[in-house]
């Protein structure tokens, strides 16, 4: 919701509390169509789904498991990509670098094995990246896009954004040095924040 409100292109999603609810979204997007963890990394407890009887047989594992994450259902249309995505590692909606992530695999992650490369982005993919970040509020943030219209056409949809996000793949497949620049953020924001609370004592004291 804020990613549409903030008009950054992503892909029709759904959000489920029961089973039944869940299933009827799926059928609504079609086969195949993915469904997601609320929370989670490396591409664990991904799904996408072919058929009906793949539908049913994982949404009952989900709710069988019992933990409340799982009684959430997050239903996403599948994007037919071009064997890759997008990752830009954003500090505050600047972008500090960014790789595609390749794969025969419809998962490109990394952890999935997915072969990394250091990646230009264009002047609409830092638009979005730069929206994306304002959306959800700033920080360090990993955010994932996808070349709906093929490799190189310009044209992208963001499927996530990372807020507990890595950058060991993005380090090694990078010339920017990553942890030094977001160490250096840190320094900048840790001392902008002193600042304001050294004014605020200034202020109390005041007479």
């Amino acid at each position: 919701l804020a990613l549409a409100a903030a008009d950054v292109p992503t892909p029709a999603t759904e959000v489920a509390f029961t089973k039944e609810a869940a299933l009827e979204a799926i059928e609504s997007f079609g086969y195949p169509c993915v469904l997601k963890p609320v929370v989670g990394s490396w591409g664990r407890l991904m799904a996408k789904i072919d058929t009906r009887n793949a539908a049913e047989a994982i949404l009952e594992h989900k709710e069988t498991l019992g933990h409340y994450e799982h009684k959430v259902f997050y239903v996403q249309e599948f994007v037919d990509k071009p064997g890759r995505d997008i990752r830009a590692l954003a500090v505050d909606g600047e972008p500090i670098a960014a790789m595609t992530r390749t794969s025969d695999h419809w998962l490109t992650n990394a952890a999935k094995g997915g072969e990394t490369k250091s990646f230009d982005l264009d002047e609409t993919a830092l638009e979005y990246v730069e929206r994306a970040s304002d959306a959800v509020g700033g920080g360090l943030l990993g955010v994932d896009l996808m070349e709906v219209g093929g490799a190189g056409s310009g044209e992208y949809t963001v499927h996530e954004v990372n807020h507990t996000v890595e950058f060991k793949a993005l380090d090694a497949a990078s010339d920017v040095d990553v942890p030094a620049r977001v160490v250096d953020w840190l320094e900048a924001k840790a001392a902008a924040a002193g600042d304001t609370d050294g004014d605020a004592e200034t202020d109390e004291v005041t007479p």
